[in-house]
């Protein structure tokens, strides 16, 4: 879970080394602040095959949310065709802030089985949900990897949320390996539906967080991130990013597939056991 360290967001960080990510991976999230060991446990990193020759590995992520299954996004786990691809391919890692060098709790496991929301769609995008089963168990929970608990209660404009992933200090900088977090307070749905920002696009069952003004932001290789918003003395996931890939820029706030809506049908693809063969076209 997360820790009530999180607090530790209101301070300043400055990110003083960065290197070269393998060029193969793309994470790119646009500014923010250096995660410390065990304010994130759940969040993981998503490496996602290549669908193509000489393509590279593409990035996303997920949250774990008990010791086999880790939510994300259904953009996450299918091709350019809209087909899902081969869960063996997926490398799921857990228990790192540096993507490039493993600390000693890496954790790396592949996909038995992944389910995505029969009501998924990309134009509009709607119930962009997915849940994947992992091939071996995470570890018990500990400081730097656990799951997260899911939020199931309406939270009000303004809470301060968080998101958490790994980027760069700007849209043209270095790629920096090292976990970043930043404030994604939860945005007025009208502000977000406004013609100069998502025009409507941002139903009920989403939730839309971070700023109209250009400031650091979500951008591509975050997709299927957790929005943890404080609740009950801890932090709870309450969304899984979907759209609004601003990437640093103004009225482009990040937008989420809101979890509590989606609780009953999480639940039940958790004790299924039939698999979706690889190839089914998931999205319409």
């Amino acid at each position: 879970m997360l820790r009530n360290t999180l607090v530790v967001l209101l301070a300043v960080f400055t990110v003083t080394a960065k290197c070269e990510l393998d060029t193969n991976i793309v994470p790119s999230m646009v500014g923010g602040s250096v995660s410390l060991e065990g304010q994130a446990p759940s969040v993981v990193s998503i490496r996602v095959p290549r669908q193509a020759p000489n393509a590279p590995e593409t990035f996303c992520q997920g949250t774990i949310i008990n010791l086999n299954h880790i939510l994300t996004s259904c953009q996450c786990v299918h091709n350019e065709t809209n087909n899902l691809i081969n869960p063996a391919w997926f490398r799921i890692i857990a228990g790192d802030l540096n993507i490039v060098v493993p600390s000693y709790r890496r954790f790396s496991t592949t996909a038995s089985h992944i389910y995505t929301h029969p009501g998924y769609t990309i134009s509009p995008r709607t119930n962009d949900i997915a849940v994947m089963r992992t091939t071996t168990s995470f570890p018990a929970g500990h400081n730097t990897i656990d799951w997260a608990p899911r939020n199931t209660h309406v939270l009000r404009n303004g809470l301060p949320c968080v998101f958490f992933g790994w980027g760069a200090a700007t849209v043209t900088g270095v790629l920096n390996p090292v976990q970043q977090s930043i404030p994604a307070p939860i945005l007025e749905r009208n502000d977000c539906n406004a013609a100069n920002v998502h025009r409507g696009l941002v139903i009920d069952n989403m939730i839309c967080a971070g700023s109209l003004a250009a400031t650091p932001n979500v951008c591509t290789g975050n997709l299927g991130g957790g929005l943890f918003c404080p609740a009950r003395n801890t932090f709870e996931l309450t969304g899984i990013l979907s759209f609004g890939l601003g990437c640093g820029t103004a009225n482009i706030p990040g937008v989420y597939t809101q979890v509590r809506f989606f609780e009953q049908w999480i639940n039940q693809q958790l004790t299924r056991t039939d698999a979706t063969p690889a190839g089914t076209l998931v999205a319409s």
